[in-house]
């Protein structure tokens, strides 16, 4: 997830830190040698409690964000920011630049870090909405200028980030880790690694490394890099300025130093999607969350590098989506209930102070819900979904007979890919008519 230019902005970064230092930055409100936290780790995304102007919003830690953006605001949100004038703003999709307000001097709290005099964007499009494909709200993206002013460790397998004052951190790296410089544009962080694609040829391609993206590897297509022979056209995910489209397949392998990671996941998105990022970065594609989860991610703003250790998740094999279903909430849907509630009747006095016997009885009663309702965003052309019948914007209510509504997207999308030649059938409602489906998972690539 990415803000690829932000007009009027004036900052370039490059390898002198000289250059990369701002006028804002987040320091500890108590001295300690770390600030460390849990995070909540969906579809490989790290999302974590901010404050903002004594408001708490959830934000996703994106290291593709050259600047902290808020979005997704509804009108039950209250917040008063300071100092406020309009931009625009361009990112990954094929829409043109889109208004958003610039605002300078808020306070933005993390646990023990503070900014006050911080800088945040505000997308006022309501079209844009991360919270529906991710299944969580989401208010807002920051990247650059937290990760800046800290040296940042992140172990996805646990679910735990760690922020250590850049002054103070002297741990060296083990020597089965993996360190490489980092190459800085505008505010960003990429890496050079190497790849061997279906020819089997080592190649060098230059990365941003993105946690705002849940993917394992993204490439862009050109003379150096071309699409392997087996593929198919999916939906890749969504950007500050739309859905993005594109193939998707795998490599031969993905090199980290001595680490050596097989038929990774890469998506390619189609040319129209990324052309701000060619014009703009000059870069060949992105590493991301499926990939970075493997390992426990060190990253040093200050120093310019970047540090793999093996984590709990390397060996995890690649799997892309079987079903072909893709998932979002949108809105509620009422649950209809019938409980059998226990009841009794009403004891008499009788004569001398006695009571009568009093006996229970159980009524069958309707009661109504609300839950969140999870539909089908897109369905992948010739998929098992796809060819069982089933249709984008349906509303599915059981799978394999078990009722979703206190599952997560995370969950729902687990019980869509279990393994290859799991038989499905989903129940789902469409138009307000209840239909059941079923088809077989078959293994992509």
């Amino acid at each position: 997830m990415e803000v690829l230019q932000l007009k009027r902005c004036t900052s370039l970064l490059v390898m002198m830190w000289s250059v990369l230092v701002c006028g804002q930055s987040f320091t500890m409100l108590e001295d300690k040698k770390y600030e460390k936290f849990r995070f909540e780790n969906i579809g490989e995304l790290i999302y974590f409690p901010v404050v903002l102007n004594g408001v708490t919003l959830n934000f996703i830690l994106d290291s593709g964000a050259n600047k902290t953006v808020i979005l997704n605001l509804s009108q039950n949100d209250s917040i008063n920011l300071n100092e406020t004038e309009e931009i625009y703003i361009t990112g990954l999709g094929k829409k043109e630049p889109f208004k958003a307000i610039k605002s300078v001097n808020n306070v933005m709290q993390i646990g023990n870090l503070i900014d006050k005099h911080h800088e945040v964007y505000i997308v006022t499009d309501e079209e844009i909405n991360f919270s529906k494909k991710i299944g969580v709200t989401v208010h807002g993206i920051i990247g650059f200028d937290i990760l800046k002013d800290f040296v940042v460790e992140i172990d996805y397998a646990r679910s735990k980030i760690k922020f250590y004052p850049y002054q103070q951190y002297h741990k060296r790296a083990r020597r089965r880790d993996f360190q490489t410089p980092l190459i800085f544009n505008k505010n960003k962080p990429y890496v050079d690694l190497f790849i061997r694609d279906s020819t089997r040829v080592k190649k060098e391609v230059r990365l941003l490394i993105d946690t705002g993206s849940g993917d394992g590897l993204w490439l862009f297509e050109s003379d150096k890099i071309e699409v392997p022979s087996k593929f198919f056209e999916d939906y890749l995910g969504v950007g500050l300025n739309g859905d993005i489209f594109g193939k998707r397949s795998k490599i031969e392998n993905l090199l980290l130093g001595k680490f050596q990671l097989n038929n990774v996941k890469t998506a390619y998105p189609n040319e129209e999607f990324v052309i701000h990022a060619n014009q703009y970065e000059q870069r060949e594609g992105s590493v991301g969350g499926e990939v970075l989860s493997r390992f426990v991610v060190t990253i040093n703003y200050r120093k310019g590098w970047v540090r793999f250790r093996k984590g709990k998740n390397y060996n995890k094999p690649f799997y892309y989506n079987m079903s072909g279903i893709t998932i979002q909430h949108n809105g509620y849907r009422v649950i209809e209930e019938r409980k059998q509630v226990n009841e009794f009747n009403n004891s008499n006095e009788l004569s001398g102070g006695r009571k009568n016997s009093y006996t229970s009885f159980y009524k069958s009663q309707l009661q109504y819900s609300l839950a969140p309702a999870i539909e089908i965003a897109d369905i992948r052309k010739d998929s098992p979904a796809d060819l069982s019948g089933l249709q984008k914007g349906d509303v599915i209510v059981k799978i394999n007979r078990r009722r979703i509504e206190k599952k997560s997207l995370n969950d729902v999308y687990n019980l869509l890919n279990q393994k290859d030649g799991k038989k499905i059938s989903l129940t789902i409602i469409r138009n307000g008519q209840t239909y059941q489906y079923n088809f077989i998972l078959k293994k992509l690539l």
